[in-house]
């Protein structure tokens, strides 16, 4: 029966990868990579991690976890050795992910946050102007003719004709 160790280096160069195609594809250190395939558990930095990779490595491979403990030498249980109960105080060489945990994007430069304010503060005022101009602006110099049309000419009645207003009779004493 094969161990976890040699499932997983078949598995990698049956998909023609090198270990450091795999590490920069998954992340994980090609020494901590190579020690999963050689079955050196103790090179990794504690056993949670270890189990991490080896489940993020299988699922690289598409190999399932579960065969791959039960394939070969899994990480030993805590119970099994009193050390292994209390963690190591040395560091770990393990590369993290580089991830914005807060959202912030790179910069913009400050010249295009400028910019961007002074268009959108633009819109308001240019959207102004040109309705003032096209609607108030006759309004305010008492034009209402719109544009191109003569305003209506005013017609006098002829001299010593009678104003055409409406005379009301009253009856009664």
């Amino acid at each position: 029966m094969m161990d976890s160790g040699q499932l997983l280096r078949q598995a990698r160069e049956a998909q023609e990868l090198s270990l450091a195609d795999v590490e920069s594809q998954i992340r994980i250190r090609q020494r901590y990579l190579a020690a999963l395939e050689a079955g050196e558990w103790d090179d990794l930095p504690n056993e949670t991690v270890g189990r991490g990779f080896l489940r993020k490595y299988a699922a690289f491979l598409g190999l399932d976890i579960e065969t791959l403990l039960a394939a070969g030498r899994a990480p030993a249980s805590s119970a099994a050795s009193p050390a292994a109960a209390v963690p190591d105080e040395t560091t770990t060489a393990y590369r993290p992910i580089d991830l914005d945990l807060y959202g912030t994007a790179t910069p913009r430069p400050q010249w295009a946050r400028r910019l961007f304010a002074l268009l959108l503060a633009l819109i308001p005022v240019l959207l102004l102007v040109f309705l003032l101009v096209r609607f108030g602006l006759p309004l305010l110099l008492g034009d209402q003719a719109g544009p191109g049309q003569a305003p209506p000419a005013a017609t006098l009645p002829p001299a010593g004709a009678a104003p055409q207003t409406p005379v009301i009779v009253l009856d009664g004493a």
